[in-house]
């Protein structure tokens, strides 16, 4: 079959139909709306300087935003998750799928809402069906929103960001997605037009997908890329701008282009997704020699003003290295969770490899033959995978240990978790796309929990479950094996409609 990865590529899984993505967004082809004025910060100008005009711009970052921000991954309970399903998704992905919304429905407790998002009544059919048979109970808290032709995807993440605010409303952030995501983009509007209580944000100077952030009650963990692609969109959209009665200048103030990367063989083979060339219209103007870093600053001011919480910048290359650093996943998501406000796990793809190495023959070969029969894929799978994060991406170890010494020198307690990346249409083993809860209910008790993307490998699946659990979690295993060959987990495929308390 031909999915849909999570960061928009194309790529086959046996036995599903092709979709049409779309094309990669680029930065200053956005179509100009009211809502794309550039916020410019008031200690720097609103446009770059005049001839023979020598500036250093200083920018202020705001305090979080009156109560306002993006919702933690760890704290509060799940009051109201959306969840999507592209009616084309069939065979052992939507059983993984399907499965795995069982799972949330039976688990969270029975005043959860969720909002369904779905192409037609066929698959609204197979959900109540599935939802009878499970004896879930209290159906009339399920709201199916039906896309009447949008073809949409799996993703639910990406073409948005919940936003919680003081009213007790939520918002849903419309931003430029920097991946392609079908007509995901069109869904906003219809959760919202559907759910009395949750506003739209149609803002599109943001350029991230939901994926790229995680955070916990204080600080936005953000990837790189996202800031880069804001940053480069702020400044095309002031060039636009400034030049109203002429064409946009060619050149540009950025060192470095972020480009698609789709190596050799088709789209969606390794992860990022993303590679940075040299800008050969690079130009420093004089009177303005930190003009990058003052649109970088601009667009960090922006995120922080609408997650409403500082934001750590992951992924940025130290010039100090020999190495060219940045993010180590396409999405900050799938290899970075916070915990709690001073606990963050990074991904560890030699911890993954050393595990699987020290496997017995036996459990080994039965591995392999059960996860070539689940994915319909011959030969060695687990050697192909190990090849995918070392041979094949020798640098990929180094960006996570960069990550997570990153955050030590910020002060965070850093544990290291098993991660791989699959090759094209193989298992990504992912134990950070993940959905927490942590709340006590009025009865007094406690939950603390999380929602574990589980791949069928005893070794790396305990490990897995031993790190959440010294950190006070229950974990709820979620088989996804399959799903996960499409480049998304848990995390990817819902999205926080409502949390409280919001944090």
């Amino acid at each position: 079959m031909i999915g849909i990865s999570s960061s928009g590529n194309i790529f086959a899984i046996a036995g599903q139909p092709a979709r049409e993505t779309g094309s990669l967004h680029s930065p200053g082809n956005t179509e100009t709306t009211p809502s794309d004025t550039v916020a410019l910060s008031t200690a720097g100008p609103t446009s770059p300087p005049r001839e023979n005009e020598k500036i250093e711009p200083k920018v202020t970052y705001p305090e979080p935003n009156g109560g306002a921000g993006v919702f933690s991954e760890p704290f509060g309970k799940i009051k109201h998750l959306a969840l999507q399903l592209d009616g084309d998704v069939e065979g052992v992905v939507r059983e993984n799928v399907l499965g795995a919304w069982a799972t949330l429905f039976k688990t969270m407790d029975p005043d959860v809402r969720f909002t369904i998002v779905l192409e037609g009544e066929k698959d609204k059919a197979a959900v109540e069906q599935m939802i009878r048979e499970k004896e879930i109970p209290n159906p009339e808290r399920f709201n199916f929103v039906l896309t009447s032709g949008i073809n949409i995807t799996l993703w639910s993440r990406d073409q948005m960001v919940g936003l919680f605010s003081p009213t007790d409303d939520t918002t849903l952030l419309a931003q430029t997605t920097m991946r392609p995501h079908g007509q995901d983009p069109l869904i906003p509007p219809l959760i919202t037009a559907a759910n009395k209580g949750i506003i739209l944000d149609p803002d599109k100077r943001l350029v991230t997908d939901g994926g790229d952030e995680v955070s916990n009650s204080k600080e936005t963990f953000l990837g790189y890329n996202s800031l880069y692609l804001t940053a480069k969109h702020l400044y095309e959209m002031n060039q636009q701008k400034r030049d109203f009665f002429g064409a946009a200048k060619a050149a540009s103030p950025f060192r470095l282009n972020l480009v698609a990367s789709f190596p050799e063989g088709g789209e969606g083979l390794r992860a990022p997704d993303f590679k940075y060339e040299r800008n050969p219209l690079h130009v420093t103007r004089e009177n303005f020699p930190n003009e990058q870093e003052y649109w970088m600053d601009q667009a960090q001011n922006l995120f922080e003003q609408k997650y409403g919480k500082r934001v750590e910048v992951i992924g940025a290359d130290d010039p100090a290295t020999p190495e060219i650093e940045q993010p180590a996943t396409f999405h900050i998501d799938m290899g970075l969770t916070p915990v709690d406000d001073q606990t963050v796990l990074v991904g560890d793809p030699g911890m993954a490899i050393d595990i699987i190495r020290s496997l017995p023959k036996e459990e080994y070969d039965a591995y392999n033959k059960k996860l070539s029969a689940i994915l319909e894929e011959p030969g060695d799978i687990l050697q192909r995978v190990i090849d995918a994060n070392t041979t094949q991406d020798p640098l990929l170890q180094h960006q996570f240990d960069y990550n997570a010494e990153h955050l030590k020198k910020k002060g965070y307690d850093v544990i290291r978790m098993p991660y791989l990346q699959g090759p094209r249409g193989i298992t990504w083993f992912t134990y950070n796309n993940c959905l927490m809860e942590s709340y006590k209910r009025e009865d007094g008790s406690e939950v603390r929990r999380v929602f574990l993307p589980e791949f069928g490998l005893p070794a790396l699946d305990r490990k897995a479950e031993e790190i959440y659990k010294s950190q006070g979690f229950q974990v709820v295993p979620l088989d996804l094996p399959a799903l996960t060959a499409m480049r998304g987990a848990i995390r990817c495929i819902s999205n926080i409609l409502g949390r409280q308390p919001e944090a």
